[in-house]
């Protein structure tokens, strides 16, 4: 029988190590290891906190991590601290200018780069959008900025973030009846968490205000865990209290 069959090789040997031909019908389906198992995935974007680079000029950029690691980068960056290599000699530009360590004391965002020769803004690089290359909002996060002799004055403009002044003044009464809701919302929630599953007593009372609208005043009394009696004065009407604990 034995001149009837071909004895194959139970493990393949270095003589007869097949290559694999994927233009070819019969090697299209042979195996082909999978480069995108769950354990490769991780692999991927496993990050090491001591793989991050120090010099901001030399560093990629945040929207080049993976999604899953960037908020690991930022907090190791963050735990890092800025670059700032004070025991170092800069070097002079062509109007014979540095870089000044000292001030590194006035700005706790600005960082050197030694790679670069130029200061970049520790924040912005970790949370500013990624904007084009062209775009000049890039001085402090991929570029660097080099121009000592107004560096002090683009500096202190930075730093007062020139939109904050005008547009963050928290005027709007949109912006301050939400967040009115927001502190009202945390305070019941305070107020309910301490309250438990204990008996309670409500005592209401309300009366005109200048401009003779009925304001209303909700106060929740009741025995805490440690025996003492409380009340707390609830920013909310009182139906909304008998929603929360009658349902």
């Amino acid at each position: 029988m034995d001149k009837f069959l071909i004895k194959r090789p139970r493990f393949p040997s270095a003589t007869n190590t097949h290559v694999l031909n994927l233009n070819s019908a019969a090697d299209s389906n042979a195996f082909i290891p999978d480069t995108n198992t769950p354990t490769q995935k991780r692999a991927n974007i496993e990050f090491n906190p001591d793989s991050i680079i120090s010099d901001p000029g030399a560093r990629i950029p945040i929207d080049e991590y993976d999604v899953n690691i960037r908020d690991q980068v930022r907090r190791a960056y963050i735990a890092k601290g800025p670059f700032r290599p004070v025991d170092y000699t800069f070097p002079k530009n062509g109007d014979s200018r540095t870089f000044q360590a000292n001030w590194f004391g006035e700005f706790d965002w600005l960082e050197y780069s030694i790679h670069k020769d130029a200061a970049f803004c520790m924040w912005c690089y970790l949370f500013n959008p990624k904007r084009a290359d062209n775009s000049g909002k890039n001085a402090f996060t991929t570029t660097g900025f080099k121009k000592w002799k107004k560096a002090l004055n683009k500096f202190r403009s930075k730093a007062s973030r020139s939109n904050a002044p005008g547009n963050c003044q928290l005027t709007s009464l949109k912006v301050q009846k939400e967040l009115v809701r927001a502190c009202a919302s945390e305070t019941r929630s305070l107020i309910f968490a301490d309250i438990g599953n204990s008996f309670f007593t409500l005592m209401v009372d309300e009366s005109r205000d200048i401009s003779l609208k009925e304001q209303m005043a909700v106060v929740l009394r009741y025995v805490n865990k440690h025996g003492e009696v409380i009340e707390r004065l609830l920013p909310t009407f009182i139906y909304t209290v008998l929603k929360f604990f009658v349902g």
